[in-house]
Formats: structure tokens, sequence, C-alpha cells
């Protein structure tokens, strides 16, 4: 039994264009990372033309609980490449599949950045593991920071660690002050750091408690 439902939000045939890219990394995504998560129940992802998306990859997607999924995709555009529908596909069960076995919720600054931190590493897992060569603009950027600008990142946040009222919008999107997606950027290179020290892969730290990687990072 699939794990994946799927529903394209094409009235009108908005998305007619991309069903054939679509069809293929839910395929992908069900042969790759169900596995890797230990999916074992059912999750919905509805596809629809939204507005949410990142300009340069032309998607975006969003995870509202841990059986719903919305994938935002750009309607301006002819195409787009299934590995960047999958790769998207996959940081979004990571957070499905978290919330699903460890019902924390991440009330603070800190605890934001390494749940998104957390996602963004089992997306790089996929590309990588599935031996991908075309990915998102969001994670090359990830990929490309040095440690000197992550290490200013979180100089710059620590002071907000512990925020329960923080600017999520300016911190994890657009920042003035810091670089763009400073939250996932300081998160990614937190958790990079964590299944460092603990010799694991993403996939099998996804449920890992925020207070245990705190603490292994002395954070």
């Amino acid at each position: 039994m699939s794990k994946i439902i799927s529903y394209i939000a094409n009235a009108n045939n908005t998305l007619e264009k991309f069903v054939p890219q679509i069809e293929q990394a839910v395929r992908m995504a069900e042969k790759y990372a169900v596995e890797k998560l230990s999916i074992d129940y059912q999750i919905n992802i509805i596809f629809a033309p939204l507005f949410d998306f990142i300009p340069e990859d032309h998607i975006g997607g969003r995870t509202s609980t841990h059986e719903y999924i919305t994938i935002s995709l750009d309607t301006s555009v002819d195409s787009i490449d299934k590995n960047l529908i999958f790769e998207t596909i996959c940081h979004e069960l990571a957070h499905a599949v978290r919330w699903s076995r460890n019902p924390e919720y991440a009330a603070t600054l800190i605890d934001c950045m390494l749940f998104e931190g957390m996602a963004t590493c089992f997306e790089e897992q996929s590309i990588n593991e599935n031996n991908l060569n075309n990915k998102q603009f969001f994670l090359t950027t990830m990929q490309k920071r040095s440690e000197e600008e992550n290490k200013k990142i979180v100089s710059e946040l620590k002071s907000q660690f512990n925020n329960k009222d923080f600017d999520y919008k300016k911190i994890f999107f657009n920042n003035d002050e810091l670089q763009r997606w400073a939250g996932y950027s300081a998160g990614y290179y937190l958790i990079k750091k964590y299944l460092s020290k603990t010799n694991k892969k993403a996939c099998d730290a996804i449920t890992d408690k925020y207070e245990f990687i705190k603490r292994t990072l002395s954070l």
C-alpha cells in the first residue's frame, strides 16, 4: 500500500504541464524516503499553484501536520525538474515523520532552527544517495556558506536562541542584517555538526530530542 497519497490541484489544467514530473517525483520519494524514514502510515501531499515558493527554484513546501503536506508550484514556468520536486517532498516528509513520532513543539528559536536544519540535512542526504546532480538553489546556498559565514550567523542569533517570541519570517527568510535564509543556514550548520558528533545520518536522527541535540552541541 502506498504511503504517499498525492493530490494534484489541477482545476482548469493549471498544473497539467507538471503532472509527469510530479508523478515521477512521488514514485522516487515512495521508493527512497518511505524506506529511509520508516514511514508506516499514509501522508497526504497536495500539489497546488500557490504563491509561497522560492523564486529561483519555482517550488516551495509546507508541512501542516504529520499527515498533511502542501507543495507549491510556480505556473509561470514551463517545466520544473522532477528532482527538485523529489527534493522538496523529502524535506517536508522529514518534518511530517518527526511530528508523527516526536510531538515536541519547537517553541524557541533554536528549536525551530534544529527542526529546519534536520529536514534540510535529510533533503541533502536524499540528493546525495540518489546521485542527483540537479538540486535546489536553496540547498546549494546552504552548502556553499563557509564555516566563517555560518559562525557569524550563529553568533548573531545566539542571544535569541531561547526566545519564544521572535520574527520567524525575518530570521528564516529575509533579514537585512544577516544573510538570506539565516535561520535555515544556522540550523543546517548545527545539525551537520551534530550528525558528525553522533556518527548518524539525518534519516536516523529525525526524532532525536531537541534537548539532547543541544546538550551534544553544548548550546
